[in-house]
């Protein structure tokens, strides 16, 4: 534990505990050297709480001798009431909570993109902190105020959108957490501090013209990125999950792609049905010739082969294509995989198409629906009867 500011040769450390009893309020109080602040700082305790004032004055003569006895063999209030572990500093408490993140991480607890986004939240709020002359040695200094500070600075100053500033929000209160954990303080900071009302997301589903747009360019152009596309559209496996895909994971003849906990976004392992309508797809790469390992969609041309893909070479060809088709901005990749689930709900039940889409609750399933909801439905034009017609 790092050196606390110490008393000078000679200086008191405490003020022997006194009684006071006013028309107001009834307390003990005493001085007691603070280590954080460097100086004698009053500690008052209440007694208002007893009514009869004899027995409040027989209860504050107990605590008066108790106080003495225990300041003189060394009692510090200042130092009794933070966390057994509140005197490290900030910096120790960032580089171990990475510490702990990079372990997580090796033994596949999470992702390497959980990893790196935690530590570019660290690096963003210790450079913020630096930057704004917060002098902060100890971690029982961080306070609340730090964090609603800083998420403020994210919002107004640096103008990200409401969901940005709650990823920075979740953050620090999952870092808060591990705090608490760790015993570095005995309460979350950040725990009480609100979440902003984000927009609703407004998924763009690919519209049928577009589709038939996008299939025609590639499969002219570039027939293995298409089933890359498919795969997303009809199986539903996103985008990083492709990448990890070996075509030892693919069994065709049982109709599923085996998707690992160790590849799953929610580290859950999962079976994606392949329609028969991809299946055909699937059968002309010929996979049995293929060595078992070998990944599905390869950085070789997004052919199998030994090389692992980077997803952000997906992005990128993706751009790409849609420029040179051309198709609208809002069309993405991972408009593939919410346009599958989009046309899924209007004809297989969302049970299983939430079961399919790994969604982990039928509201989010759901949401699909609702945001697709900008026509009319066939059914209620046709078949509601007339109010006064008869049963």
């Amino acid at each position: 534990m790092p050196d606390l500011k110490k008393l000078m040769p000679g200086q008191i450390r405490y003020t022997p505990p006194q009684f006071y009893q006013g028309e107001v309020d009834t307390f003990v109080w005493f001085r007691c050297w603070h280590p954080i602040e460097g100086k004698m700082k009053r500690k008052k305790i209440k007694l208002k709480r007893i009514k009869n004032k004899r027995e409040r004055r027989k209860h504050a003569n107990e605590l008066i001798r108790k106080l003495n006895r225990e300041l003189e063999s060394g009692y510090n209030p200042w130092m009794e009431q933070e966390s057994a572990n509140a005197f490290a500093t900030v910096d120790e408490v960032f580089d171990r909570y990475l510490l702990f993140k990079q372990r997580d991480c090796k033994t596949g607890g999470i992702r390497k993109d959980s990893l790196r986004t935690d530590t570019s939240f660290i690096s963003v709020f210790r450079k913020w902190l630096k930057e704004n002359h917060f002098d902060l040695v100890y971690i029982m200094e961080l306070k609340r105020s730090h964090l609603m500070q800083y998420l403020d600075h994210m919002y107004l100053d640096r103008e990200v959108s409401a969901r940005t500033r709650n990823n920075h929000h979740d953050f620090l209160v999952k870092l808060g957490r591990w705090m608490v954990s760790q015993e570095y303080c005995k309460a979350n900071p950040a725990e009480e501090i609100p979440k902003l009302r984000e927009a609703p997301r407004r998924r763009q589903p690919i519209s049928a013209v577009n589709k038939v747009r996008l299939h025609e360019f590639l499969q002219e152009h570039d027939p293995h990125y298409l089933r890359l596309c498919l795969a997303a559209y009809y199986c539903l496996i996103r985008r990083k999950e492709l990448c990890f895909i070996r075509v030892k994971d693919v069994y065709l003849d049982r109709g599923y792609i085996y998707v690992g906990h160790e590849v799953a976004k929610n580290r859950k392992e999962r079976s994606a049905t392949i329609p028969k309508v991809f299946e055909k797809e699937l059968r002309s790469l010929r996979l049995d010739d293929c060595p078992p390992n070998y990944y599905l969609f390869s950085a070789d041309g997004f052919k199998p082969g030994p090389e692992m893909l980077n997803p952000k070479k997906i992005t990128d060809v993706r751009t790409k294509y849609r420029r040179q088709i051309p198709l609208p901005p809002n069309n993405q990749f991972y408009s593939l995989r919410e346009t599958g689930i989009t046309d899924m709900v209007h004809k297989i039940d969302p049970h299983s198409v939430r079961d399919h889409a790994d969604h982990h609750s039928l509201e989010i399933t759901n949401g699909y629906v609702a945001q697709d909801m900008k026509r009319a439905s066939e059914i209620i034009r046709n078949k509601v009867r007339g109010f006064t017609d008869p049963d």
